[in-house]
């Protein structure tokens, strides 16, 4: 009887609040409807995520070392019981600009067997220069068709790591593990991610991998945000532990003999370098020793050209001078010569015809003691007197003009001597200025070595600082 009224009151509670028990039902409905769908929701999830990371067969297991791993290691882990597919990868950040902002890209080796590619428009690389970008970078201002020129993030050249530093966009995709809005920081740039990118393995120079990934065998058939899955994942993990130490072991020796065979290499280069330094700098010395006498030497030889043209100067001045007063003494014996020939001339006339007149008087028969041949006789001693004095002058005057004509061919044959003298010193000094001249190409090229030299040193100190 209490319960039937107990139910009545509550009928009639029910009846008199019908708007407000409607409401907190359907409250209670909805937030029942929704606590139900969030509990479904997330085994939904998990299994579309499951489902995706089976369909690319995303790695269970990603390794890393900071040695960097090879192929042995690699063959290592593919012995280790329960590893499926096993790839290494190589992977490098690189800048790269588009819209005048930087971004920086992390260039993947394509994949072969694990973490597949979804390619959402084009195609894969199938060339060198050739790249798939992440669907993010197309954001960024990227396009198919577009060429990235990829360039270092650090001192180290491109060209240590890759082959090929400008890529034609072919394609676009997704990777199973870059599935948030981020894609991780980065140890270039700007410290951020931008995306990735695929090109094709030969792309990378180096045979040691960045990471090696691998799929577990059976993985597929569990979920993967189960604990089961991450229990049997984590004995994978330590199987692999067990051969971690041998591994990192052998790596580290490979590492330090080949870094001893480097430092060698290297300690020999420098060897070698500073050897070629120290020839250099005693080629270097020689050769301003050698620049210097060769300078003092041209020196002297300008000094000995300048004398000798002076002294060439100073004999021709009194060649000019004894060649004037002696073609001056040689016009006045001419004419004194002249003066004595006409002389000469007049007295033989005259005696010839004191001659004749004598004759004729003796012929006549007058006496030698008669006065008139008496003066002829005086007059033709005295003719002939003037005649051998005339005669004497006159070989005399021959003999000077001789004696002078001999003196002007000495003067032309000292004036011809001096010709050669200067034909000798045009020559010394066209010799001096080829001389000179070399010397200055020889100081250049002495310059340009001590230049090299300097900067080769500095580049050996730095090197071996």
């Amino acid at each position: 009887m209490n319960k039937s009224a107990l139910t009545k009151d509550y009928l009639r509670e029910i009846k008199n609040t019908f708007n407000r028990f409607a409401s907190i039902l359907l409250i209670v409905a909805l937030g029942v409807a929704f606590f139900s769908g969030v509990r479904a929701t997330k085994p939904d999830m998990w299994y579309s995520g499951d489902a995706l990371y089976d369909s690319q067969n995303m790695m269970d297991i990603r390794l890393v070392s900071t040695l960097g791993l090879t192929k042995d290691d690699l063959e290592a882990i593919r012995q280790v019981e329960g590893v499926k597919d096993v790839q290494g990868v190589n992977t490098l950040e690189v800048l790269s600009e588009a819209k005048s902002n930087q971004n920086v890209i992390k260039l993947i080796a394509a994949p072969e067997s694990v973490n597949m590619i979804k390619v959402t428009d084009g195609r894969l690389p199938e060339k060198n220069d050739e790249i798939l970008i992440d669907t993010r970078l197309k954001g960024a201002g990227y396009k198919i068709g577009d060429i990235i020129y990829a360039k270092s993030g650090t001192s180290d050249a491109l060209s240590d790591s890759i082959n090929v530093e400008d890529f034609k966009i072919v394609g676009t995709g997704t990777l199973p593990y870059y599935l948030s809005l981020t894609r991780g920081t980065a140890s270039i740039g700007t410290g951020s991610l931008t995306g990735f990118a695929i090109v094709c393995p030969e792309v990378f120079e180096s045979d040691i991998y960045s990471e090696i990934q691998l799929t577990v065998d059976g993985a597929k058939d569990m979920m993967c945000y189960g604990d089961d899955y991450k229990d049997y994942i984590d004995g994978i993990v330590d199987r692999i532990k067990e051969i971690e130490q041998e591994r990192c072991d052998i790596r580290y020796q490979d590492v330090v003999v080949s870094g001893r065979e480097k430092i060698d290499d290297a300690q020999k280069e420098i060897d070698d370098a500073l050897k070629k330094l120290e020839d250099a700098k005693k080629e270097i010395d020689s050769g301003q020793r050698e620049l210097n006498k060769a300078k003092e030497e041209i020196a002297a030889n300008e000094q000995k050209l300048s004398d000798g043209q002076k002294q060439l100067g100073d004999e021709r001045v009194k060649l000019d001078e004894q060649h004037l007063s002696t073609k001056a003494a040689l016009k006045d014996l001419q004419d004194k010569k002249s003066a004595v020939d006409a002389g000469l001339v007049q007295v033989t006339t005259n005696l010839k015809d004191a001659k004749n007149q004598l004759l004729a008087l003796q012929n006549y028969g007058m006496p030698d003691t008669a006065p008139e041949v008496m003066t002829l006789k005086g007059v033709i001693a005295g003719l002939e007197e003037k005649e051998a004095e005339l005669k004497g002058n006159q070989l005399a005057i021959n003999q000077g003009i001789a004696a002078i004509e001999d003196g002007l061919a000495q003067i032309e044959a000292g004036y011809k001597i001096i010709s050669e003298k200067e034909s000798e010193l045009e020559s010394a000094k066209a010799q001096l200025e080829d001389g000179k001249n070399t010397l200055a190409k020889n100081e250049s090229k002495l310059n340009d070595g001590k230049r090299e030299y300097n900067e080769n040193k500095k580049d050996a100190d730095e090197e071996i600082a």
